[in-house]
C-alpha cells in the first residue's frame, strides 16, 4: 500500500526513488547479472536481494527486464484475463505461448470473464 501511495500523484506522492532507480541501474539483464556476481538463472528472491543491493525496486525491474526477455513465465489469468493483461502492457501478437496444465485453461478463461456481484 505504501508504494501505491508513492506512486499515486492524486494523494500527494512525489514518486518512489526505488523505482528511479530502475532505469539507471538495472534495466538489462547483464545489470542484474553485475549486481548478483554470476550467470546463473535467477528467481524472484534473488531479485529482491539485489533489489536491497542496488536500492532499486524488484517489481519495476522485473517489468523493465521483461521487455529484453526471452522467456517470460506467468500464470494463465496474465493471458486469458484482457484487464491484467492490458495492466501487465502483454502483448500476444506474434509470441509464441506455451501453455503447462493446459487442462486448467478452460476454467482460467471462464473465471476471467465472470462477473461476481
Amino acid at each position: 500500500q505504501d508504494c501505491q501511495d508513492l506512486m499515486d500523484k492524486k494523494k500527494g506522492g512525489l514518486g518512489c526513488r526505488f523505482q528511479h532507480n530502475v532505469k539507471q541501474k538495472l534495466s538489462t539483464h547483464h545489470s542484474v547479472r553485475v549486481y548478483m556476481g554470476h550467470d546463473n538463472a535467477w528467481d524472484l528472491e534473488d531479485i529482491v536481494k539485489v533489489g536491497r543491493k542496488a536500492k532499486c525496486c524488484p517489481y519495476y525491474t522485473v517489468r523493465e527486464l521483461r521487455n529484453t526477455a526471452q522467456l517470460v513465465i506467468c500464470p494463465y489469468n496474465y493471458l486469458v484475463d484482457p484487464k491484467i493483461r492490458k495492466s501487465m502492457e502483454i502483448n500476444l501478437k506474434n509470441q509464441i505461448i506455451v501453455l503447462d496444465e493446459a487442462h486448467n485453461i478452460e476454467d482460467s478463461a471462464r473465471d476471467a470473464v465472470s462477473g461476481s456481484f
